[in-house]
């Protein structure tokens, strides 16, 4: 009888477990990464073996906050500004409240990832989960006479530029990197960094020659800005330059680093898609460790001090109103380069009129061996 009671247990407790197992939470997902683009994130998570619903959408800030207004956060949350995250930091990191980032344990290499976001008790709150060098170009191959590799010289003398700023909500996002990796490695990484944090005005001459070096590489007109960012290249184009991650390799062009302007320390920009724990899923935990660790390991390069000096993208942390401020003026200056100064000034005005608290206050660079 005594065993069969204990037959009867066992049963039962494996019943148990296995009802546990087919319980297992699904994790929601909310990301940047739309159609093709979500594919290889969604193969990372099928190869993880966790059960999970994915939402890609372009406007993921704006989705992220609606939701959280709702009362029904997704456990994880995958954008690609800090500051866009900053904003749901806990007020008590003892007393976390829904809509809140939930800490995220230890992090590989978090030392070097400046950008990561912790509250106020000191513990981390976003990971990053996906990283990429930004300073790097497409261009025609030069002449068979002419040596390969971009000088700064050579760069600033290329023109048209390949070029489409159509992208939906944020729309104008590629006339801002060209800017941000001009300042960059026009004028150096302590003026960058300033300029990121909020701390140089964007009247200041080493901001103003940025603008003006685009400009002279890129006539004005409206056709940019009507053109999908996916198809900077139109067919027939005689368009020699591209800043860009995609590959247009069927149009016979040489991926070169970006070149840094003489008596300026080299550097370059990545750019980082971090995500945030917005529930107490052990699922969503244990699956945020996992995205970090894996993306730790990718980025190792780009992550090592031996790389050199690497800054975060600029647009992608400053505050939200500055950010949508710079799109709309880079929209504006491609229209119109004579506005130049009248931009200038506005945005100038944005910058003071946005909380000093809303900056981002870690460092934008990591300065690095060469």
């Amino acid at each position: 009888m005594k065993k069969a009671l204990l037959f009867i247990v066992v049963l039962l407790a494996a019943g148990l477990t296995s009802c546990t197992s087919a319980m297992a939470h699904t994790v929601s997902i909310l990301a940047i990464w739309t159609a093709e683009e979500a594919a290889p994130f969604k193969h990372t998570l099928d190869e993880l073996g966790v059960k999970y619903t994915y939402v890609g959408t372009r406007a993921a800030s704006q989705v992220l906050a609606s939701d959280i207004q709702k009362g029904t956060p997704p456990d994880i949350a995958i954008l690609p500004s800090p500051n866009d995250l900053a904003r749901y930091l806990p007020k008590e990191p003892a007393k976390i409240r829904s809509g809140e980032l939930h800490p995220v344990g230890d992090v590989a290499a978090a030392d070097q990832q400046p950008w990561l976001l912790s509250n106020s008790a000191h513990r981390l709150s976003t990971v990053t989960v996906q990283m990429g060098d930004k300073s790097f170009l497409w261009y025609r191959p030069p002449a068979p006479s002419e040596p390969p590799g971009l000088t700064w010289e050579k760069l600033t003398a290329l023109k048209p530029v390949c070029l489409g700023l159509e992208s939906l909500s944020t729309t104008g996002w590629p006339a801002t990197d060209w800017i941000e990796d001009i300042l960059l490695h026009q004028s150096g990484f302590d003026f960058y960094q300033q300029w990121a944090q909020g701390k140089l005005p964007w009247t200041a001459q080493q901001v103003r020659d940025a603008w003006q070096t685009w400009g002279a590489m890129n006539d004005d007109g409206v056709a940019p800005v009507l053109t999908d960012f996916h198809s900077p290249i139109p067919t027939g184009s005689d368009c020699r330059v591209l800043h860009q991650t995609s590959d247009p390799a069927k149009n016979d062009f040489v991926r070169t680093g970006f070149p840094t302007k003489p008596g300026v320390k080299s550097a370059m920009e990545v750019a980082a898609d971090s995500a945030g724990l917005f529930t107490d899923s052990p699922e969503a935990a244990k699956l945020v460790g996992e995205l970090a660790a894996k993306n730790a390991k990718d980025a190792a390069p780009l992550l090592s001090p031996t790389s050199g000096t690497r800054c975060f993208d600029a647009s992608d942390l400053m505050p939200a109103p500055m950010t949508d401020a710079f799109y709309r003026a880079a929209l504006a200056y491609q229209i119109d380069h004579g506005r130049l100064g009248a931009l200038l000034d506005d945005l100038e005005k944005t910058r003071v009129e946005t909380a000093p608290g809303k900056w981002f206050g870690n460092d934008v660079c990591r300065e690095g061996q060469e």
